[in-house]
């Protein structure tokens, strides 16, 4: 993955020197599309797939993305870039695949992702001899067990149950999926800037 990871912000970086060449003829708002099309999405396209990827990864895309941040607000490389990104209400790249995982255990866990996503995320409560727990009654998904750390635990399987089993129960239960999506993104904003 490391080598699609550098790939990736290769392009990433190639795409904002082209921005920022145009940048002071553009409005900020259009700016902001122009970078949403051509950095976000990206960005976040299959995403899920950099779950557990050890930090030093992650801060690669982290950084593009606040170089993108700081292509929105004129701002140099040694600015701070948390209040930017707290004010552009962008999501850190780990909240970001956090966020995609759960919205894929929501689908799957209500009958709207594909069939082959549905059957990994399984329930508790579906179990019978786990069916008495606590964890049943809150909606707890099945944690498998892996003998291989490193690719084990990286599947979707065992990512969904673990992401989805830390959200609170409130957002778990919610109604539809755009209700799901915004408290979701509320919950793992706080995460990202506890300040907040």
């Amino acid at each position: 993955m490391r080598q699609h990871i550098n790939n990736v912000c290769r392009q990433f970086y190639s795409q904002l020197c082209q921005l920022r060449v145009i940048r002071r003829s553009l409005p900020a708002d259009v700016l902001k599309t122009l970078l949403h099309a051509f950095v976000s999405t990206r960005l976040d396209y299959c995403n899920s797939l950099f779950y557990g990827l050890h930090e030093r990864d992650l801060r690669k895309l982290q950084a593009v993305q606040n170089a993108a941040a700081r292509l929105v607000r004129g701002l140099s490389r040694y600015d701070h870039i948390t209040p930017v990104m707290r004010d552009l209400h962008w999501l850190h790249v780990r909240q970001r695949i956090e966020f995609k995982i759960a919205v894929l255990a929501y689908k799957s866990l209500h009958n709207l992702a594909p069939g082959y996503l549905s059957v990994m995320c399984q329930s508790v409560s579906s179990v019978e001899a786990l069916s008495r727990n606590r964890s049943a009654a809150h909606g707890d998904l099945i944690e498998p067990v892996w003998n291989t750390v490193i690719y084990g635990q990286r599947g979707f399987r065992y990512a969904a149950a673990r992401v989805w089993n830390r959200l609170p129960l409130n957002i778990r239960l919610s109604a539809s999926l755009s209700t799901f999506r915004k408290l979701l993104k509320t919950f793992l904003f706080r995460i990202a800037y506890p300040s907040e």
